[in-house]
Formats: structure tokens, C-alpha cells, sequence
């Protein structure tokens, strides 16, 4: 799954595809389908984001460390995503 930058759609994979009903349900009012496997607005939170299992704060930590770790690698020293959701007051730096 890969959101757009604006966060108002994700594309998903053929693999997600297959575990949704067949044919696709109607799209959901204020949402839309414009292409196969593009879920925008209520389309990807009710028909995508609404199924997905719950992160729990061991595992996004985890995997913003294995990132970072691969960032370091290469160079990069720092990464910022405004749409990340942490602890309320946590501050983490690598």
C-alpha cells in the first residue's frame, strides 16, 4: 500500500485486491475509485484503511528504527513525516 502525499488516496496491491469482494462494491459517498487499485477519501477509509490490523507502538517504533538504521547506511541522518502519530510529548531522535 502506498498513501499519495496529500493522504486523501492510497494505492494497494493485486494481493490486497484479491481480499476485497468480487465484483468491488459500490464506491462509498464522498470517495472514488479512478483506477484499479486507487482508493481516494471515504473509498480508502472504508473499503481499505478500515480493515487493516492496528499498529501497536512496539512495532511503529521497530520499524522506524530498522529505517533509520537503513538511512544511516546511505547517509541520510534524518527523516521527517508530518502524518506519523507518536505518543502525545514522546520525542525520538536517532
Amino acid at each position: 500500500m502506498i498513501d499519495r502525499v496529500d493522504g486523501h488516496c492510497t494505492w494497494v496491491s493485486e494481493a490486497v485486491l484479491s481480499l476485497l469482494p468480487n465484483p468491488v462494491p459500490p464506491t462509498p459517498p464522498g470517495g472514488s475509485i479512478p483506477s484499479r487499485g486507487v482508493f481516494c477519501d471515504n473509498a480508502m477509509d472504508q473499503m481499505i484503511v478500515s480493515k487493516m490490523p492496528k499498529t501497536t507502538q512496539e512495532q511503529l517504533l521497530k520499524r522506524i528504527e530498522t529505517a533509520m538504521s537503513a538511512l544511516n547506511k546511505v547517509g541520510i541522518v534524518g527523516v521527517m513525516d508530518a502524518a506519523l502519530e507518536l505518543e502525545p510529548g514522546k520525542t525520538m531522535r536517532w
